[in-house]
Order: structure tokens, then sequence, then C-alpha cells
């Protein structure tokens, strides 16, 4: 029945209530109006906006629901069909919006908002892909064979940070194509979230790694000057590269304030730097969701690799960058513990055990690590082998029997993801403080904090070969279990949805 203006009121059916001894709130996801067939998306609290505003915007009340029509027309003459349907919350929080938002996801570190753009299209949406840094790892093209990439990948330019933060025509044309294309972002890695702005729609940031502890503290700007060349930083040219810089992490820092939400891989009380800059700034830890996941559409499981107490030995792969001594502007991301890698190695060795270490030859700590590794004898356990394209890294680690992450406090990254998915059980600091209450009992694996821990793990992996081929069973099933895309994106993604576009209760 008519509600005045463009509102309509109507009964919830009874049977959708049964639970509900004092009827349903206005934004309660488990119940979704559909149009014609299709979710409306924007549920308010205040009727006068949908008396004054319609377009499609509705309320859950009581036993009631107010709404409008999409284009605010009167339902009682279109010849539209409205019905409400009850569904779980997860799965509403998505529904309401899958036919109405386009996602645009912009950048792309480490390829895993690419896999959380393909988790969105499976759900419903029309998603994008913009990849805008260089590098092997952060480009889709990278994870197939043929260096192909999805239709739906936009390719406008590779930028390094300084041409983010400058207003280059590359750095526009990203801007328009987004803002002709996407009505919702996920905004990921460096200063790509200083775009925001400029962008103007509702959006997301996503952090991977050094987004918000390098690029949301403001001493950045002097650290990166300092590198400059003395005549660059005293020039006109210089005194303007450093003025946009600090002008972008001023917007890095909006960026974090002004999102949906703030999501991440670490959640909160893993990286202390990353809390303190959000507490920092003054985020709302009400609007923190967690986006952790593997690419098992790219990530099959590989065949076990043999007995680890073969001719071989037990292969221990490590694709963590060497890096262990921090630097100006480091954070607890930055140390991945090699130095304890290495001394654990070769205290395995000397307890008699037998291996092969495999490590990356990447990281600012390649020159000491090679003193280290001769200064203990182990230079012929050891094999270094490039930063490589993800089919060509994901064969090296199909190499092992064990995949080692970082040491440190880091804890376990995509690293550890990708190890499990292929079915090889990973040696780490895992972190179990934080992620027992993520995951039931936290990550399975060897959890190693010291040297010590690192031999001792070693040796527990090279004495049980077959409880170690069957760890890695069981870690391709905690993948399967906690770490599908579109399981991890669902609930962050409908909530960050809701938060844009649901208007806020009044006071």
């Amino acid at each position: 029945m008519p509600d005045g203006g463009m509102c309509f009121r109507a009964a919830i059916p009874q049977a959708l209530l049964d639970d509900e001894r004092s009827g349903v709130e206005w934004d309660d996801p488990r119940f979704l109006l559909l149009e014609d067939g299709r979710p409306l998306p924007r549920a308010v609290e205040i009727h006068d906006e949908i008396r004054q505003l319609g377009a499609g915007r509705y309320s859950l009340w009581g036993e009631e629901v107010y709404f409008s029509a999409s284009d605010s027309s009167d339902p009682e003459r279109s010849g539209r069909h409205y019905e409400i349907q009850r569904v779980p919350a997860e799965e509403g929080r998505i529904a309401r919006f899958a036919p109405w938002v386009r996602i645009g996801f912009v950048g792309n570190i480490n390829n895993i908002p690419f896999f959380f753009c393909e988790a969105a299209r499976e759900l419903g949406f029309e998603a994008y892909m913009y990849p805008v840094h260089s590098g092997a790892l952060h480009d889709p093209r990278s994870r197939f064979a043929d260096r192909s990439e999805p239709p739906w990948v936009r390719r406008i330019a590779d930028f390094d940070d300084e041409e983010l933060a400058s207003q280059s025509p590359e750095r526009k044309a990203l801007v328009d194509d987004v803002r002709a294309h996407c009505d919702f972002v996920v905004l990921n890695g460096g200063l790509v979230p200083s775009l925001a702005r400029d962008l103007g729609v509702p959006f997301v940031f996503f952090q991977t790694g050094s987004d918000v502890t390098y690029y949301g503290r403001y001493e950045t700007a002097a650290t990166v000057a300092r590198s400059w060349k003395d005549d660059f930083r005293r020039s006109p040219a210089g005194r303007e590269a450093l003025l946009e810089l600090t002008w972008a992490i001023a917007l890095q820092r909006d960026a974090i304030l002004g999102g949906a939400a703030f999501s991440g891989v670490h959640p909160p009380g893993l990286i202390r730097s990353v809390d303190e800059v959000l507490e920092d700034v003054g985020h709302d830890p009400a609007r923190r969701v967690v986006m952790r996941a593997a690419d098992l559409s790219q990530i099959p499981p590989r065949p076990w690799v043999g007995d680890a107490q073969g001719p071989d030995g037990l292969i221990v792969c490590s694709p963590t960058r060497v890096d262990f001594r921090l630097r100006p502007g480091d954070s607890e991301l930055d140390d991945k513990g090699t130095e304890l890698l290495l001394e654990g190695f070769a205290r395995f060795l000397e307890g008699g055990g037998r291996g092969r270490l495999l490590l990356v030859e990447k990281g600012h700590d390649i020159v000491e690590a090679r003193r280290i590794i001769d200064e203990l004898g182990i230079g012929e356990q050891v094999e270094w082998f490039p930063e490589l394209p993800f089919a060509d890294y994901l064969a090296v680690m199909a190499r092992a029997h064990l995949v080692c992450d970082a040491i440190s406090l880091a804890g376990p990254a995509q690293i550890t993801h990708d190890a499990m998915a292929t079915g090889r059980p990973v040696l780490g600091n895992l972190r179990p403080e934080v992620f027992a209450s993520v995951y039931d009992g936290g990550y399975p694996g060897f959890h190693a904090e010291t040297a010590e821990d690192v031999c001792n793990g070693l040796t527990a992996a090279f004495e049980s070969p077959r409880e170690l081929e069957e760890l890695g069973a069981r870690s391709r099933a905690f993948v399967i279990d906690n770490l599908t895309p579109a399981r991890a994106l669902t609930d962050p993604l409908g909530r960050a949805l809701t938060w844009a576009f649901s208007e806020p209760r009044a006071d």
C-alpha cells in the first residue's frame, strides 16, 4: 500500500518470521527484497529518504517492509513483481549488490587481488582487474603458461610509486577508466590507495604489505628524499617531487579513514606497526576485515616428491625474500628471519640430517646471506634460484618436501598459502597466538621462531617421512576448508558494500 511520496509498504510473510518474535531490523542481510527477481541493494533506516528519494531504497521494519521501485515508479501500476526471500546472512550481503555494483580491483601485489577479482566474478559481480605494478609477481600474465590474460583485465600502464604520486597523463587515464567502469573499488599496493579521492567512488583499502607501514607514515617522505642525489633533492624538481610524495602519503592516510572498510591479509595483533598506523590515523577497528586466501584455481595439488630419506635427503624450499636486517622505514614485514633459517639448517646437518636448501635470489641481504652460508660451511647444500613467474615458482616448490616462510614476526604470508595449496607442509612462524582464533587451531605445520626451532622442525620432518607426507595432505585440506577465494571474500566484501551503499543509522 502507498506510504507517501515514492514509498510503499507491505507485510513480510509470516513464514519468514517464525523465529523473529519482534520482527526484523532495517538492514537485516538475511532478508532480500527482490524486484522482478533481482535484489534491491539500498537498505536505509530513514523512511523519509525512501519517500523523497526512491530509487530502490527500502527498509525492513518489524513485520513490514517499506520500499520504492528502482526507477521510483508506482509498484501498483508498473507490473513489476516484488517478493522477500530469506537467505544466510553472508549470502544476503553479497546477493543484494551483485546485480548492481561493478567492482574494480586496482593494484595487484603478488597477484592476490587478481584471484579475489576472479572470486568476485564467481559471486556474480561485473568485476575488473587493473594491474599497475611491474614485475612478474604482480603481473596476471605470469600465472598462465601462454602469457595470456582474461578480457576483464584492463591494462592501462605500469607505475612506480613516484609516478602514482605525480599528475601524469597515464595516471589520469587510469583514474578516468576506473571511474567509467566501476561503482566500487578495491585499492591495493604501494600508493594505489592514494588515488581514492580522485576516483570519487566508494572503496576498500586492501593492505597486503608496506602500503600502510611504509606509505602510511610521513617519515617515509624524508627517507625517500635521502636516497636522491643531492643535486636533484635541492632542485625545484626535487622539491616538487618531495611535495607530491608527501601529499600522496597524506592521501594514503586519508584513504585508511575514508574507505568503507580497511581490509588486509593481517588480522589485528599480527603486525604491530600496521596496528600502530591505524590507531594513529584514527581508524575504527569495527570496520577492519581480514581477507586471506589461496588461488586454488591455479594451484593444483602436486605429486609427492618422494622419500625425504632418499639420496638427496630433505629438500627444503624458501621462496621468501632474503631480508633480515631492517633499514630505515622498514617494519616487521621486512624481516624474514633468513639468518635463523640458515643457522637452523646448519644445525640440522650437523646433527646427522641430510638435505638441500633452495633459496630465492631476491632481497636486500643476499650478500650477507652468502657470507653466513660460507661461514657455516653449508655452501654445497644450498641452491639459489631466481625470481620466477608464478608457474615456475610453483614448480620449484613442488620439488621440495617442505616450504619455509618467514621465521620472524611477519607470520604466515602468501607463500604459506601457495605451499599448502600444492600439498607441501610449511615451516615458519605460524603465529598461533593470533591464528588459533581465526582458524580452528591455527595453521598446520612446523612452528619456528628461533634457529633451534628450525633445526627441530627439519629433524622431525626428516625422521618421519610418512607423517610429513600426511601433513602435506592435511595442509591442502586446510586450504580447501578455509582459504578458497570466494569463501574468504564473501563476508568482508558483503560487509564493505553494506557500509558503502547503505545509509547510516540516525542518532
